[in-house]
């Protein structure tokens, strides 16, 4: 897999093609975000720099890329050295919500899958409102419970993100607009993103999904998954658990 995201299948997508599926993924994302040649990115919870990296060869940008997971960001490092990519990805590791950068640093700010994982994310969003200019963009991909969830409700989809601490929409929209935002696009995708990754996983020739879900999850989790998977679908189904694609303009 090219990175972590799932990806995001469309009507003319196959669903064994994860490569395109998750090529479609960063568009939808950055469909409301162009970034321009020579701007200054920041990317939060950048994996191992897969998104940074196609995002900085796509626009002819620069990426300053945090991961707070060391491996990720060694990893990172190997695969910019490689691609001579030195110059425009810059890979951190460290925790988002200790950083300081300079105020109006970045031109915009993009983070997909993090946030869920951040339990300070009032700390985080202050910091984006203070780090990106006036008229730059935030962008957000975000995993979010309802906040009529139950814990069992719940329990399946942060089991699968990895997640203790998923919130609402309705959070990330206060967090939004306290940090100084006004939300120019909004969009639920969950139908295209995980439930499609389940049409991927039955007709993937290769187990990509199943190896993948090993080497996160170890070998009894991933045997359980197909249980965890009919509460996850139960809870997509009931509305509990989704997925949000957000574009946010800095006043």
């Amino acid at each position: 897999m090219s990175h972590i995201h799932i990806g995001y299948w469309d009507d003319e997508t196959p669903a064994v093609d994860v490569k395109r599926a998750q090529e479609n993924y960063l568009r939808e994302v950055f469909k409301h975000l162009p970034p321009e040649k020579d701007q200054h990115l920041l990317d939060v919870g950048a994996g191992t720099g897969a998104a940074a990296m196609t995002v900085s060869d796509r626009f002819g940008c620069k990426v300053t890329a945090v991961e707070i997971v060391e491996h990720h960001v060694e990893a990172m490092h190997r695969v910019v050295e490689a691609r001579g990519l030195q110059e425009s990805v810059t890979p951190v590791c460290a925790d988002i919500t200790e950083l300081d950068y300079p105020e109006a640093g970045f031109d915009h700010i993009y983070t997909i899958e993090c946030l869920h994982h951040i339990a300070n994310r009032k700390a985080a969003f202050d910091r984006f409102g203070k780090w990106i200019k006036p008229g730059g963009r935030l962008v957000l991909a975000e995993h979010t419970l309802t906040a009529r969830s139950t814990w069992l409700d719940g329990f399946a989809p942060r089991l699968l993100t990895g997640s203790e601490v998923m919130t609402s929409i309705e959070d990330y929209v206060q967090l939004i607009t306290d940090a100084g935002f006004e939300i120019i696009h909004r969009r639920e995708v969950i139908q295209n993103t995980v439930l499609k990754s389940k049409e991927w996983e039955k007709a993937d020739p290769d187990a990509q999904l199943r190896n993948y879900a090993k080497s996160v999850y170890g070998p009894w989790l991933s045997w359980l998954k197909p249980i965890v998977f009919w509460f996850a679908e139960r809870a997509i189904r009931r509305g509990d658990w989704e997925i949000h694609f957000i574009t946010a303009l800095k006043k």
